[in-house]
């Protein structure tokens, strides 16, 4: 379990270090320019049909 956390640790170092320097804005900025942005989430809520008696 130590190495996800370890994996987590390093991406953000990473991404500290790509929003330091330009390199998020240079790759991703675009996306801030966005309206919206459909990344395929769902929420799906659902509940039990009651039994009619």
């Amino acid at each position: 379990m130590t190495a996800i956390f370890d994996n987590i640790a390093d991406a953000l170092a990473r991404l500290e270090q790509d929003l330091a320097s330009g390199d998020w804005q240079a790759r991703h900025g675009h996306l801030m320019e966005m309206d919206n942005l459909d990344v395929g989430y769902r929420l799906v809520i659902a509940q039990p049909i009651s039994k009619i008696e």
